[in-house]
């Protein structure tokens, strides 16, 4: 059954809606991952749970939680990963617009909530296409938001032309060009990658919680 304290805290942070540091006793270093590549199936949540700070004691007997405006509260399983510790686990749940995480331990406590990008949807190029240097035009990227939201952080990457560039602090442009002779004749991928996360007020120094969707597309280069 719930600590009184911890259930008030959660009901809490769901009314006040969107991004909160949230509360906790300071006790636990967590470090929460979210991410997903636009479907439910692509969708993981991955917490770290360690005693006092980042190189404390792996914590194997927390209950974490995880619920979101729509998404009904969902208990993350233990995952031994050997000498790398473990985490807590949740695959396959629906993206939501705002997550809310609880944690508990025995007297240790800490409740926060993220508002998360939407998907992430790369709108040009087209998946598949083949893009020609030789009509001496600039590759024209362009995203978008599912949500309309901006991301706090975005990444943008050409593997095969060596390409990455990056915008913080909701700067995404959602459309940048690349001169041709930067591309390269071959079979490209792009990948984006947009995120916002939020320090956790309530856990030990370092603690966050961020919140990743990515789209990736192959198109041909000529």
């Amino acid at each position: 059954m719930m600590r009184l304290p911890t259930m008030l805290s959660v009901l809490a942070l769901a009314a006040c809606g969107g991004t909160n540091p949230g509360w906790g006793t300071q006790t636990l270093y967590v470090s929460a991952r979210l991410s997903t590549n636009g479907s439910t199936g692509g969708t993981s949540a991955r917490v770290e749970v360690r005693e006092g700070g980042a190189t404390g004691a792996v914590v194997t007997n927390a209950e974490v939680k995880l619920r979101g405006d729509k998404l009904e509260s969902r208990t993350l399983a233990w995952r031994d990963q050997g000498n790398n510790g473990g985490v807590y686990v949740l695959d396959t749940f629906a993206w939501d617009t705002t997550f809310i995480l609880d944690v508990t331990r025995g007297s240790d406590t800490l409740s926060a909530a993220l508002s998360p990008p939407g998907a992430s949807i790369l709108t040009a190029p087209i998946a598949g296409t083949t893009f020609r240097r030789a009509d001496g035009v600039a590759l024209k990227v362009e995203w978008k938001d599912d949500w309309g939201r901006r991301a706090e952080n975005t990444t943008l990457s050409l593997e095969k032309a060596k390409i990455d560039q990056s915008w913080a602090n909701g700067s995404e442009p959602y459309r940048v060009e690349f001169a041709t002779n930067r591309l390269t004749a071959d079979k490209e991928r792009i990948e984006l990658s947009r995120s916002n996360e939020v320090n956790l007020a309530g856990g030990s120094t370092g603690s966050t919680m961020r919140a990743t969707t990515t789209h990736r597309i192959e198109f041909t280069v000529e």
